[in-house]
Parts: C-alpha cells; structure tokens; sequence
C-alpha cells in the first residue's frame, strides 16, 4: 500500500517525503527493491547522487535496478567503481538491462572514449533491438572520435550516410 502513495508523493514532488517513507521501510526490510528504488529516485530527483552513490556500494541490490531510473542524469555513471561494477553484472547478465540502460551507458562509454565498452554495449543492443542501429552508429564514432580514430570514425559515418536517408548531423559533418 505505500508505494502507490509513494509513487504519488513522486509525481507530486515531495521527495523528502519520499525519502523517510523509503528508508523507514529498508530498516524493516533491508533487501526491498522496491524501497530501494523509490529512495535512489527521490535522491536522484533532490540531485543528490553522491549519496545513491554510497547506497549503491553497501547495497546487494544491482547497480543495473538503480541506474536505470536515474540514468538520465549519468550521476552513478560518473564513478569509475561503480561503473566498473555495471559493465560487470552487464557482462553477466546483460538481460536485466532495459535497451534504454544500455544505450544510456553506450552513450556514457563513447563520452570517455571508451571504444571497447562501447562495442559491446552498441552489439548487444543491435542484437537485441535492430531498430536502433543509427543511434548505435552515432555512439560507435563519437567513441572513435573521442579515442583519436578519426578516419575510422569518417569511414562509418560515409558508410552510414550512403544506407540511410535520414541520418544524424554527425555523420553528415564527418562524412
């Protein structure tokens, strides 16, 4: 019953409301995803990652369940730990990842340059969810661009604009 109320105080903004309901109900029941969830949103939502963050790391709970709803923001993406811990239960279980995850992360690993990374997050989506191959390409040359390959980085982007008709401005610049 309290996480209709929740999800309500959420939609309502009354994060710190949210905030005590939540971890009153992890003190009783430590491993309650739900809770957990709902508490790491309401941080996410007050900005307030380095606390998810540090819920994360003395959590069992996996960092894929969390990061999911807060992903928008990259805050749990930007520590090396714990983004190492994600590409880890990535590698294990890559199913319990939602498509939006996974190009969130790809998304995040071309940032950094992250060639390899970002690969494999970019196959398993295009295994996956083949519709999503111009998004995938996009992310493929910015972690090109990022990592110094530049004329790879052209040679996808002219490879793409010769097979779509609507591309991204990216590979219109590079090709």
């Amino acid at each position: 019953l309290r996480f209709p109320l929740m999800n309500r105080m959420l939609e309502d903004e009354q994060y710190e409301a949210v905030l005590t309901q939540a971890k009153s109900i992890l003190e009783i029941s430590p491993g309650e995803s739900q809770a957990f969830l709902m508490l790491a949103e309401a941080l996410s939502r007050l900005g307030r990652y380095e606390e998810i963050l540090e819920l994360v790391q003395k959590s069992d709970i996996p960092v894929a369940a969390v990061t999911d709803s807060i992903a928008p923001t990259f805050g749990v993406l930007n520590d090396p730990t714990t983004r190492g811990r994600l590409m880890a239960e990535f590698d294990v279980n890559p199913e319990d990842f939602s498509m939006g995850m996974v190009m969130i992360m790809a998304l995040y690993f071309s940032m950094l340059g992250d060639v390899p990374a970002t690969e494999k997050l970019v196959a398993y989506v295009l295994q996956n969810w083949p519709e999503a191959l111009p998004s995938c390409q996009m992310h493929r040359a910015n972690a090109l661009l990022r990592a110094g390959r530049v004329q790879e980085a052209m040679a996808l982007a002219e490879k793409q604009v010769q097979q779509e008709d609507n591309v991204p401005d990216i590979f219109l610049i590079l090709a």
